[in-house]
């Protein structure tokens, strides 16, 4: 708590503006026409009356307050209810680790690179960092022809907050994220039919960056000097939930030299088009998941790739990030350094005999085994999950427990090109870093419905009893309760 409050005084010193230090009071004598000064939540100008100088009634001014960054030791994701293991008269313990994490910390092995960020080991450093503090400035925009509402800014305040313990939850404390932001709305100069990004789309070629970039700078300026960039990273922008803009998709912008009252900054940006809000407003609880949209772009931009496996599927916010599950997957977390070693069972397939492994899912913030990996060869390996359908899962069916096995390839890079014209996300043809592998006797879901394309996921995931078979590994899942106990062998 002590740190907390160093920390939250140390933003609220660099909010106050140095003049607002000495007291002043309207009619008050000044010395020098047009002078201003800030005081009591007013800024006062210095103006003529009669034959002297004295300072006017003053005018109320916003001041942007920080929202504090969460404790590590505090989650406010729904704590995981343990169900009875379904076979109790069997007792497994746990195999000793086989070989240390660092044997399984396969190397990035892409020959064709399409996009920047490392699928395996060394993570990619990138323009926001994953260890330490990630400072954001988050800028409430309306419009002339769409203020903003009190409740809708309040509600989007609480979607900044999870995205702050999100980050506690899965990089375990290493990474604190530090928000400054506002509890007024700040006017843009034009209406919001003003702001025109064309018809772009998502993984199309973007010839709209300049646009982008201008809007950006426009969206900073409307804030005046009222946010101190100093240290920042990155820069959000949200709207009305009713302001019709014509930014289609998003705008966007990664490493960008924008304008600041501190000076030029090299940030990364974003906001939220049409496309979004739209989604957003269908949401089971209504413009919920914005936090899980603003956390995805984040993570591109800390150098992981994200869209694998099973790119569309609702199994995390990697690969959905309006979907039902806000979770990161177990390679990237151990990619981030988010994973202690103890947290990798790792077990090479030259070493491997016949283990028993007791998962914990990674729906939910935890410190025991997240993660086993059964490397293959130089560039392949298993990774085997759990989960459940709670915590930062809890939009899953009640049914939906079990473990996930994927097949990791460093070798590949993501091939995004069919993503609306017949790849299902988890299609061979197309080249992805990771696949989810069926168990015995499923197949691959036929497309169709909306309800079939939400619940594809469902054919991949392992209940107890099932098996998948890969190169000479066998993966079972043995019993599931609080945890997941399995076996794998050769």
């Amino acid at each position: 708590m002590k740190k907390l409050l160093t920390t939250l005084v140390i933003a609220a010193l660099f909010l106050v503006p140095l003049n607002a230090i000495a007291a002043v009071k309207a009619g008050a004598s000044c010395s020098k026409l047009g002078a201003t000064s800030t005081y009591a939540g007013k800024k006062y100008t210095c103006v003529k009356s009669g034959k002297k100088f004295v300072w006017n009634k003053g005018v109320a001014i916003n001041t942007p307050k920080p929202i504090a960054a969460q404790t590590p030791t505090q989650s406010t994701t729904p704590s995981q209810t343990p169900s009875p293991i379904l076979t109790p008269t069997v007792t497994y313990k746990q195999t000793d680790l086989i070989a240390s994490a660092e044997s399984c910390k396969l190397k990035d092995q892409r020959v064709k690179k399409t996009q920047p960020n490392n699928n395996g080991f060394p993570h990619s450093d990138d323009i926001i960092p994953n260890i330490g503090v990630a400072k954001f400035i988050f800028i409430p925009i309306d419009f002339p022809d769409a203020p903003g509402t009190n409740d809708f800014l309040t509600h989007m305040q609480g979607q900044m907050k999870k995205v702050q313990q999100w980050y506690t939850d899965y990089s375990g404390g290493k990474l604190k994220i530090e928000i400054i932001t506002s509890n007024k709305w700040i006017r843009a100069p034009h209406e919001a039919a003003f702001y025109d990004t064309g018809k772009s789309c998502p993984n199309c070629a973007n010839p709209y960056a300049e646009v982008w970039n201008s809007f950006a700078q426009e969206f900073i300026n409307a804030g005046g000097n009222q946010f101190d960039y100093t240290g920042a990273h990155g820069v959000f922008f949200v709207f009305p939930k009713d302001a019709r803009t014509k930014i289609s998709y998003e705008i966007l912008g990664r490493g960008v030299e924008l304008k600041t009252p501190q000076g030029n900054k090299n940030l990364f940006f974003w906001a939220n088009g049409e496309y979004g809000y739209n989604l957003e407003s269908k949401q089971k609880e209504p413009y919920s998941r914005f936090y899980s949209y603003w956390i995805h772009e984040l993570l591109h931009s800390q150098g992981i790739p994200l869209h694998a496996p099973g790119n569309g599927f609702q199994t995390s916010l990697g690969t959905d990030q309006s979907g039902d599950s806000a979770v990161l997957n177990a390679w990237e977390t151990f990619l981030m350094g988010w994973l202690e070693d103890q947290q990798v069972y790792c077990a090479p397939f030259e070493k491997l005999t016949n283990s028993i492994v007791i998962l914990e899912p990674i729906d939910v913030p935890g410190t025991g085994l997240r993660m086993a990996s059964v490397p293959l060869n130089s560039h392949e390996a298993l990774i085997v999950e759990s989960r459940r359908p709670t915590g930062y899962s809890s939009g899953w069916d009640k049914e939906d427990s079990g473990i996930f096995v994927y097949l990791l390839d460093t070798t590949k890079d993501n091939d995004r090109s069919a993503e609306s014209s017949g790849d299902s996300g988890n299609d061979l043809r197309y080249s992805k870093w990771a696949f989810y592998l069926l168990p015995e006797g499923r197949s691959e879901p036929i497309l169709g419905s909306p309800q079939v394309m939400r619940s594809r996921y469902k054919n991949y995931l392992i209940k107890v009893g099932d098996k998948v078979k890969y190169q000479g590994v066998t993966v079972t899942l043995l019993q599931s309760g609080d945890k997941d106990v399995v076996r794998i062998e050769k």
